[in-house]
């Protein structure tokens, strides 16, 4: 028997729904298209994964993305992780979209079923902790003990730091190769690119092994890499694994050296300078808050993303 999706919902109310999704190697899922929901929702991914969406090209969703998906759109999937899909998303009814949006996109905004330009951005790392943290919280709250007006204000408060993100930063926007057809091989060589690093964070990789991945010389690749993203490789690399590793020590409860070894950090101590760097805690103040995830201390958690090197302002 083929392992089936799993989609639990954490939270649901008017204003917000709250859920995660499962998708297990060997699942017929892979093979059959998707359909996002019948309300606009953004996606937090855990584990990489590509998807095919109607309008867009493939698209390497990782856990440094922000990732929207207009309602009812038809997607394909295609497996980079061994362990699948596992992915959280909020959903939002389109009025609310439409208030989040009009700051950044009056145009878009009215678009109420369809209102994002694009498929996805970068994802501040205070954006990322505050979501895994939030549901956490949710995961091992009681639904009768929730408070939802908080746990509303807070992922409303994650959506429109990711999306400032998303508008502000060069992910998001069209490369300044004016040639169509040069504009779409720089963007499949870096999309080839980054599925090769989400799927070899372990290894000790060369801007050589990189480059040839993406089909580019290492010296081209490296400016095609950061006309395309806005940052070096070697940042998005180091962003990608810190990254791996918070999930690794928080939700899967590794040790230190276990998790620095599994994301390609020399050892636990370079891990443990990168880690309070981009979160603004130790691993282990962020053990701590993901084990006792109360509102008190979640809203304690301020927006505290410095701008590692390579990485723009735009980025934080």
């Amino acid at each position: 028997m083929q392992p089936a999706i799993q989609i639990r919902t954490l939270f649901d109310s008017p204003v917000l729904k709250a859920s995660q999704v499962r998708l297990p190697p060997g699942s017929r899922e892979w093979v059959n298209p998707g359909t996002t929901q019948s309300a606009p929702e953004i996606a937090f991914p855990h584990l990489p994964v590509i998807n095919v969406v109607d309008g867009h090209g493939p698209v390497l969703r990782d856990s440094t993305s922000a990732n929207f998906n207009n309602a009812e759109t038809r997607f394909y999937r295609k497996q980079v992780h061994p362990r699948g899909v596992l992915t959280d998303w909020f959903a939002l009814p389109p009025t609310v979209w439409q208030d989040l949006l009009a700051p950044v996109d009056p145009v878009q905004a009215e678009k109420m079923g369809t209102p994002f330009r694009y498929p996805q951005g970068r994802l501040p790392a205070s954006a990322l902790q505050r979501q895994r943290t939030l549901f956490a919280y949710l995961e091992s709250t009681p639904a009768s003990n929730v408070d939802r007006v908080f746990v509303e204000e807070t992922a409303l408060s994650i959506v429109q730091e990711s999306l400032q993100a998303a508008y502000a930063n060069s992910t998001t926007r069209r490369s300044s190769v004016r040639r169509s057809s040069t504009r779409k091989a720089h963007e499949d060589a870096v999309q080839r690119a980054l599925e090769f690093m989400a799927s070899r964070l372990h290894e000790p990789l060369s801007l050589e092994q990189i480059g040839r991945a993406a089909m580019l010389s290492p010296f081209h690749f490296t400016r095609v890499f950061r006309r395309q993203t806005g940052m070096t490789i070697h940042a998005h690399l180091t962003d990608l694994r810190v990254r791996a590793a918070y999930d690794a020590i928080c939700i899967e409860g590794k040790d230190l050296s276990e998790a620095a070894l599994d994301a390609g950090f020399s050892n636990r101590s370079h891990l443990s300078r990168t880690f309070s760097s981009r979160f603004g805690l130790s691993p282990a103040d962020a053990r701590r808050l993901f084990k006792d995830p109360s509102p008190s201390k979640l809203r304690k958690l301020v927006r505290f993303s410095p701008i590692p090197p390579g990485l723009p302002d735009a980025f934080r």
